[in-house]
């Protein structure tokens, strides 16, 4: 707990020596939110399981932190919103605490690794973005050794769900004095998660496809804490859906643009996922997959997707401005007639495509680093792998030089100049 508390305290400090305003404000959601979570790990370690208005009340401090950061992140006159994109997406990590077993949600530790996966992402954009600036970086860093923290307290202290008293107390007068008893002492001095309260109370229609406030407006109603996540639910399938009309054609997809955000369509069809239509959609999440399945994202523009799991092949087609953030995959990843889109795995793949991309950053990490990558007809492209503490950038080559020698050509890649 003390080592956690050590770590929200540095990048507390950390943004105040940066000292832009709104990254300030963005790290203070994370530091409330943790305080008010100790509390409810100090109701955990002395109390019985409470009911679920008890629960609620206990949670709702912590919530109310998360769901005032994922507002912050999509405010318009946030200058660190992009700061405040990797908290939001950090802070979802907290709903471990809603585990139950039985309720298809992911294990307390895999919930809050998973958190940092989403938030990884966007903090590989912040460094590349201040490449050079310490206090930056170690704001980022410090993030990243904080979630590993926090997995690492989940999995020691609570790996199958919140580990409460069955000799405690009742958790009705904890709750009604948690707000007067902050630094009292109780158990761990521990850091850990969030719950499952309201935060859509107040916003039902606010957050459509928040993780956090879905979650915890269905736990109001008693239903499975996972109902409401921001994932692919039965009734998205072909099977069960009567729209299944097939890809978005150009029109409506101009339309679509014109207009503003759109939600398209993500199914399952003939064992493959199909991310079809959307537009400015930062909430695509694939989670019910399968090794032999393939994901095709077609015609989306402005979004992001999230495939977790392994899955046989990726392709993505005539896409502008996606990024797709994937786990393991058996075969490959294709991109054909995209422009300026991104890819991170985060776990292994044998090999890239890409083709007819103009515009193309990826990301790799430890595990995929022997990666093929085959490129043609395609500029711009940049892989971003780890050196250290920080990331570097390496140009792939999109000019070539032949020469006849020896009865054959040799092509190798152009040399330019530094000038």
């Amino acid at each position: 707990g003390e080592l956690i508390e050590a770590k929200v305290n540095k990048l507390v400090s950390v943004a105040a020596a940066i000292g832009d305003a709104d990254l300030q404000k963005t790290t203070g959601f994370l530091k409330t939110a943790f305080d008010e979570e100790a509390k409810v790990i100090a109701c955990v370690a002395s109390c019985k399981k409470p009911d679920m208005q008890t629960l609620q009340s206990l949670l709702k401090p912590t919530a109310d932190q998360i769901g005032a950061c994922y507002d912050f992140a999509g405010d318009r006159k946030n200058k660190a919103f992009q700061h405040t994109k990797v908290m939001s997406e950090c802070m979802q990590g907290l709903t471990w605490v809603a585990y139950t077993q039985g309720s298809g949600m992911s294990m307390p530790m895999k919930t809050v690794q998973e958190s940092w996966n989403s938030a990884e992402f966007f903090a590989n954009k912040l460094l590349m973005t201040h490449k050079g600036d310490k206090n930056q970086t170690d704001w980022v860093n410090t993030l990243k050794e904080l979630m590993k923290d926090l997995a690492a307290y989940v999995k020691a202290h609570h790996p199958t769900g919140p580990s409460w008293n069955p000799a405690g107390s009742d958790a009705k007068s904890f709750a009604g004095g948690a707000a007067s008893s902050s630094s009292s002492g109780g158990p761990p001095a521990a850091p850990p998660p969030p719950p499952p309260g309201s935060l859509t109370e107040s916003k039902p229609a606010a957050k459509p496809a928040g993780g956090t406030a879905a979650l915890f407006s269905e736990l109001n109603k008693g239903e499975g804490v996972t109902a409401g996540l921001k994932k692919v639910t039965s009734d998205m399938k072909a099977k069960n859906r009567t729209d299944r009309s097939g890809l978005v054609k150009a029109p409506a997809k101009k339309k679509a643009v014109a207009k503003g955000p759109k939600v398209g369509k993500t199914e399952l069809a003939g064992g493959k996922w199909f991310v079809e239509g959307h537009v400015q959609n930062k909430e695509i999440v694939i989670e019910e997959t399968k090794s032999n399945q393939g994901v095709m994202i077609y015609g989306n523009e402005d979004c992001i997707v999230q495939i977790k799991g392994k899955v046989n092949t990726i392709i993505v087609d005539s896409c502008k401005k996606v990024g797709v953030i994937f786990q393991d995959v058996i075969s490959t990843v294709e991109t054909v007639n995209c422009k300026r889109i991104q890819l991170q795995p985060l776990g292994k793949l044998p090999c890239m495509s890409i083709d007819k991309t103009d515009g193309c950053q990826i990301y790799l990490g430890p595990d995929s680093l022997e990666t093929e990558i085959v490129t043609a007809k395609s500029s711009e492209l940049n892989v971003v792998v780890p050196q250290g503490d920080d990331f570097k950038e390496h140009p792939l080559p999109e000019q070539f030089v032949s020469k006849f020698a020896d009865g054959a050509f040799k092509t190798e890649p152009a040399e330019h100049g530094g000038g």
